[in-house]
């Protein structure tokens, strides 16, 4: 055998030894990363049994009480065995750390309402990337929902439809305020449940016009 062969088969083998050096340097290093550096997305695939299930619009205040983080299904449960049985408005209870990251997915979380009269109801909210801040006004991305005192979930947000005045009516009369006693509400977020934006008012109920301008209706 060549020196020049004996000599390639060392270098061969000294790389070979130098890229299992790295790869097990790497593999350490990300056992060994601290829980408060592990990204949301490192740690997102749900591995437990099969967890409650519920629709969005079957959600109630006890359900917040119990969880205040639920996180939408469609996506990150794709490779779920019951995912079958989940649709776009499936939801269930986020059992990994908080703050919820709203870059993973969509998160409905905890949220305290506090209306002009400095009544507060609870409710929840959709946190939302901070570059999103552009059009928060109109309320569509955040989507704050809000439970009314006898558990009916009330919406600020209609989009291109205007509300009913009968939708309008049945708030009024189950809070037994005025428009000046509602009207702003301020909302936030319960403490430490998500990043992004989670705050916000609301003037009224919301609708967009076909020129893009924010309709506010009392």
């Amino acid at each position: 055998m060549s020196k020049h062969t004996k000599g390639g088969k060392m270098i061969a083998l000294m790389l070979i030894v130098l890229c299992l050096g790295i790869l097990i340097v790497i593999f350490l290093g990300f056992r060994c990363k601290p829980k408060d550096q592990v990204s949301q997305l490192d740690r997102v695939e749900y591995t437990g049994p099969k967890p409650e299930l519920k629709q969005f619009g079957d959600l109630v205040p006890a359900d917040f009480d119990r969880h205040p983080i639920w996180v939408n299904c469609h996506v990150i449960d794709y490779e779920q065995p019951w995912y079958q049985e989940t649709d776009e408005e499936t939801f269930r209870p986020w059992l990994e750390d908080s703050p919820a990251d709203p870059s993973v997915t969509m998160f409905l979380v905890k949220a305290r309402f506090t209306l002009a009269d400095g009544s507060t109801l609870s409710g929840f909210l959709t946190p939302q990337l901070p570059e999103a801040s552009e059009t928060d006004g109109n309320l569509g991305i955040i989507q704050p929902q809000l439970f009314l005192p006898n558990g009916r979930l009330v919406s600020f947000w209609f989009g291109i439809m205007s509300p009913a005045q009968e939708y309008l009516d049945q708030f009024y009369a189950e809070l037994g305020k005025s428009q000046d006693q509602i009207f702003p509400i301020s909302f936030s977020a319960e403490e430490h449940l998500a990043t992004g934006i989670v705050t916000g008012q609301i003037p009224g109920f919301c609708s967009q016009a076909k020129n893009a301008t924010i309709m506010v209706k009392k």
